[in-house]
């Protein structure tokens, strides 16, 4: 049997059969026998130890008809639960986890415990999902060293139930639930507003005008116009300033005919005045004066203070007559009666108050 070099030993050698080694002589023979000791203890070691973990043989295994949801079709920011079943695959006890993902983010960890052929189990975490539209739930299971096991997913759509009627908007046809069609409504989400024909932010509904084209929805239905176009004939002019709302080829009045001109009048000619004699003219002037002297002399009659015989129409002799032809003098007359009888009513008062008191002073003398 060959001698390796001095200080150089294998420990696989060592363990399989006795090797001599340049030592001393008392040393020798006890190496010999430790040599052949080893092996022994190696090959008995082998079923003393207990036995290693034996998880790589157990499987927990989940399967994508081991997942479901409830509700089946959750809307979004509503309460749901998911729920995996998972099938055991183990000769022995075990243990694992289980792991719920949604969308590749962590949803919740169960852990799970199986007996030694011990039958399915499941597992459920709440969940409230947060994003719109398709998502993908998945499931993985874990076995006692951490290792992934196996895993599965389902895809489903994440609705919006926006009147929460429990049927999600991609079916509602009603989605705000205000009783108009989505299909013929201009705010499906809004159930306060339908349509807004102007965009005044007013509803059809409560606005007086629809179109903003300045005349009231019952003036438009008095006059045949579409309350709900601005222009109803289409000819660029708002039915409100249109004088022909409805007849495209017009929509203003013709102007006002301008009046003829008024004929000039025809010329008058003026009428002929009798040409006035100077001379004859003093002559008359004269005689009235005359006359008038005369009268005042002689007693002539008159009429209202003035002389009417023998004076020419028009003529006033007298220069103190007012110009309703009352002179002062016919005044005075007038006026004189009134006070004569009213200076005798005073004079009457005065006597008898005279009178009385004469009487009362001399009443006391009598007694």
């Amino acid at each position: 049997m060959g001698v390796p070099k001095q200080g150089t030993l294998s420990g696989f050698f060592l363990l399989v059969y006795p090797v001599d080694i340049p030592m001393p002589c008392h040393t020798r023979h006890a190496s010999r026998v430790v040599g052949g000791i080893v092996p022994i203890l190696f090959v008995a070691s082998c079923f003393l130890l207990p036995a290693p973990s034996r998880a790589a043989d157990c499987i927990l295994s989940i399967r994508t008809q081991d997942i479901s949801v409830v509700p089946a079709a959750p809307f979004l920011n509503q309460s749901a639960r998911i729920y995996a079943t998972v099938q055991p695959e183990c000769a022995n006890d075990t243990e694992g986890s289980v792991l719920f993902y949604a969308n590749d983010a962590l949803i919740g960890n169960k852990p799970i415990s199986y007996k030694k052929a011990g039958r399915a189990e499941e597992v459920w975490v709440n969940w409230r999902p947060t994003q719109y539209g398709e998502t993908k739930l998945r499931v993985d299971t874990k076995g006692e060293g951490g290792e992934v096991g196996d895993s599965a997913f389902i895809t489903l759509f994440i609705d919006r139930d926006s009147d929460n009627d429990g049927v999600g908007d991609r079916e509602d046809t009603d989605d705000d639930n205000d009783g108009v069609l989505d299909t013929q409504d201009q705010f499906p989400l809004d159930p306060n507003k339908s349509r807004d024909t102007d965009g005044d932010g007013q509803d059809n509904s409560v606005d007086s005008d629809d179109d903003n084209d300045g005349l009231y929805d019952f003036e438009e239905g008095n006059i045949g116009t579409n309350p709900l176009k601005y222009d109803t004939d289409g000819d660029g002019v708002g039915d409100k300033q249109d004088a022909f709302p409805l007849d495209p080829k017009r929509s203003a009045l013709p102007p006002p005919p301008v009046p003829e001109p008024a004929p000039e009048p025809a010329p008058v000619d003026p009428v002929p005045t009798a040409a006035v004699d100077p001379v004859e003219d003093a002559a008359t002037v004269a005689a009235a004066a005359d006359a008038l002297t005369q009268a005042r002399v002689l007693g002539e009659s008159f009429e209202n203070g003035y002389a009417t015989s023998g004076l020419p129409d028009g003529v006033n002799g007298d220069a103190n007559a007012d110009e309703d032809g009352t002179s002062f003098m016919d005044w005075l007359r007038g006026f004189g009666l009134w006070l004569l009888l009213a200076l005798a009513f005073l004079a009457l008062g005065i006597f008898f108050f005279w009178q009385d008191r004469r009487k009362k002073k001399e009443e006391p003398k009598e007694k």
